[in-house]
């Protein structure tokens, strides 16, 4: 009777008074298996998964061929990010129970974290066949299929969670993702805002209808989603930084110098906050501020893949009494051109410079600084490195630290820092020029980026440039990536291809 009681507590929620009960029967019954195991999972179900380890352990010593014990211990061990103890555990639990469909699951999910997807993809599959309406599961599945590239499957997948269940949150929010992953913006939008709607304002659903909104440009829309979810988390660090980021996209830089503040004062280690907000103190001129918070880029998960692995001591700004300073490409082309802007003011510092950039701008770059050694980005880095005396390395990107802390430092230039090849540059005047005046100017356009998650806020149609195309005396080449014919037909612009 107490033991069914204890349980019943267990099953509505009532954690405290189920662990009571419990402990009491233990008291009197220390080598009850069950009661252990339960015990276990309340603390594995109240985020204490070292001491759900302890317990079910406890449990597997009085039963140690019970799959289930095993079963729930591999998830324990799981959740606490040991995984090889997570698979073993599992993989016994099967052994004795090979159709447990809840150990399937906890072997795939770890299999996963492991970064064996396919492994896990089959644990999935196998409980889903065992049990078809094993929610969780089945949205599991649809996770690994996502990895995979497998993105339809996915979408399918979580609605068939969602027929099982309706109400299963995770499947909504994911089913919102992968629509999204596929390019179908308004049915993801669609499926967020549903979510938003049912869920009581739930802040997962929030945010990702709040970060679509902001992606697509659409930054009232999701500014409105924002502050909905601060008025109901306005200690979730997450959600500050979204609204200080929605902020700052519309111009409302005093605030949003404000909510960046403060989402870095609630998680003090945000990546995410501290470059961003470095972003807005560069944007306002606040430059020596702005470098040492836009430092936190290398902790953000984007930026990981573009760390280079020298071991080489970063330079501090100091003289290099010996050897050769390399500076090594980080961003895209446009923004290292920019970064180069800095390469004279190192050379008036008597610095041999070495410059690991894109093989691309290598001719160009050559010819317009003859004493720095351009060197192409690659992986593993060129051999020739090594033969550099190299002293100290540092990515373009940072050079602003010590180069750019005032308006002052920036140069008032007479000319460009970049070289034409003279014979090219004659021979395309005169090809431009043809038919026409000869003392027309020459301007060459870019006018959308295809550098994802910030294209949208970094490029314009082409037809917005119509008044300025139409100006006397100038002719405009087009300098835009990819195909641009439907585009210019589209704009009834004359720009040279």
């Amino acid at each position: 009777m107490e033991l069914q009681a204890a349980i019943r507590a267990h099953r509505n929620g009532q954690w405290d008074e189920a662990e009571r009960m419990y402990r009491m029967i233990l008291t009197d019954m220390p080598g009850h298996a069950e009661c252990w195991h339960l015990l276990g999972l309340v603390a594995l179900q109240t985020d204490r998964a070292g001491h759900a380890i302890d317990l079910i352990g406890t449990a597997l010593r009085l039963a140690p061929e019970n799959p289930t014990y095993l079963s729930n211990r591999g998830e324990a061990y799981r959740r606490l990010g040991q995984l090889n103890l997570a698979k073993a555990d599992l993989q016994m639990a099967l052994q004795i129970a090979p159709n447990s469909a809840a150990a399937l699951n906890n072997l795939g999910l770890t299999l996963n974290g492991l970064g064996d997807k396919a492994g896990a993809r089959k644990c999935f599959a196998q409980a889903v066949r065992l049990k078809p309406g094993y929610v969780e599961a089945i949205n599991n599945l649809g996770l690994v299929l996502r990895d995979l590239g497998e993105t339809l499957e996915a979408i399918q997948r979580f609605r068939d969670a969602l027929i099982y269940n309706p109400d299963y949150a995770p499947a909504r929010t994911n089913l919102g993702a992968a629509l999204e992953a596929a390019g179908r913006h308004g049915e993801a939008e669609a499926q967020y805002r549903k979510n938003w709607r049912e869920s009581a304002l739930d802040r997962e659903a929030g945010m990702a209808l709040g970060n679509l909104l902001a992606g697509s440009g659409r930054t009232e829309e999701a500014l409105e989603v924002y502050v909905r979810l601060s008025d109901s988390w306005p200690n979730d660090a997450d959600v500050v930084h979204n609204l200080a980021s929605a902020k700052s996209r519309l111009g409302s830089y005093a605030e949003a110098r404000a909510l960046y503040r403060r989402s870095i004062e609630l998680r003090p280690e945000f990546a995410e906050a501290h470059r961003n907000f470095g972003h807005l103190l560069l944007q306002l001129g606040e430059y020596a501020d702005g470098w040492r918070h836009y430092a936190w880029r290398w902790k953000c998960k984007e930026f990981a893949h573009r760390q280079r692995p020298f071991e080489w001591p970063t330079w501090d700004g100091s003289a290099l009494r010996d050897g050769t300073l390399l500076i090594w490409s980080e961003q895209g082309l446009g923004d290292e051109i920019l970064f180069l802007g800095m390469a004279t003011d190192l050379m008036s510092r008597g610095l041999r410079l070495a410059w690991e950039i894109d093989a691309r701008l290598i001719p160009l770059l050559a010819r317009s600084f003859p004493t720095i050694r351009f060197v192409p980005r690659s992986t593993p880095a060129a051999p020739v490195l090594d033969e550099l005396e190299i002293a100290a390395q540092i990515p373009s990107g940072q050079l602003g630290t010590f180069l750019r802390t005032a308006p002052l430092d920036f140069p008032h230039r007479a000319a460009g820092y970049l070289s034409a090849d003279p014979e090219k540059r004659a021979a395309l005047r005169a090809r431009l020029l043809a038919g026409g005046p000869r003392d027309r100017l020459i301007v060459g356009i870019s006018w959308s980026s295809k550098n994802a998650p910030n294209s949208r806020h970094k490029s314009t149609s082409l037809a917005d440039w119509r008044p300025i195309l139409s100006a006397p005396g100038v002719v405009f080449v087009d300098l835009q990536y990819g195909d641009t014919l439907a585009e210019r037909a589209a704009a009834g612009a004359e720009l040279v291809h």
